[in-house]
């Protein structure tokens, strides 16, 4: 009977330690895991005033590698402004000018100490008085401005007076020329005439008959003697 018993209390021994190593072998790893322990903007925070950076503080050294952080607005519009900067156990995330007052989110995924990747959501608001326009509003767009209508001109009755583009003729000019040559031509015929009725007045009637008898015989001027020889 007290074999028995022992055996069982054995059992139980060995089932319990198993059980417990199963425990706290299963809950190791999850303990290995780092976590997020704050924030800055904290979860569901409203900031009166506009944030430059995102910062994240973990229970333990993160790797550098595989860290992303974003900041998206009510359109989705990413506000990171490069790339995280890991420092130990702190995560820092620039963001970019112009944060306006609104709704964001922060979507974080780092990599911990054990080599796993954590990651998780932060949701804040900005509501500062110094802050741009909310992002989600959309500038008005200004009517584009209309050409100003050009002015016709005025009919006036007055006649354009057409412009004379012939070349005037330099000089003279050829029908001066041929002007000129044909008054020298007509003054010379006139000379002509004149010289030859001024020449034929000055031999008067006889000059004719002279002319003839000078053409005949030569003596004919001296006279011939017709007297009868005795």
């Amino acid at each position: 009977m007290k074999i028995r018993i022992r055996h069982s209390i054995a059992t139980w021994t060995a089932a319990v330690a198993v059980a417990a190593v199963a425990v706290v072998g299963g809950a190791l790893p999850a303990a290995a895991h780092d976590e997020l322990v704050g924030s800055v903007p904290a979860d569901s925070e409203v900031l009166t005033e506009t944030p430059s950076e995102i910062t994240l503080s973990f229970s333990g050294i993160l790797m550098t590698d595989g860290a992303e952080i974003v900041v998206l607005d009510a359109e989705g519009d990413n506000w990171a402004d490069g790339e995280p900067v890991i420092n130990e156990m702190t995560a820092t995330q620039q963001l970019r000018e112009g944060l306006g007052n609104g709704s964001y989110e922060i979507q974080w995924r780092v990599v911990s100490s054990d080599g796993h990747p954590i990651s998780g959501v932060i949701p804040f608001s900005v509501d500062a008085a110094d802050a741009a326009a909310e992002p989600t509003e959309e500038p008005a767009e200004e009517p584009a401005e209309e050409p100003a209508a050009t002015e016709e001109p005025a009919d006036t009755d007055e006649p354009i007076a057409p412009i004379d583009n012939e070349p005037q003729p330099e000089g003279m000019g050829v029908l001066g020329i041929l002007a000129i040559a044909a008054g020298i031509v007509i003054v010379v015929a006139v000379g002509l005439r004149l010289v030859r009725s001024s020449r034929a007045t000055s031999r008067g009637p006889g000059a004719g008959a002279g002319g003839a008898g000078g053409d005949g015989d030569p003596d004919a001027g001296a006279g011939r003697d017709n007297t009868p020889q005795a």
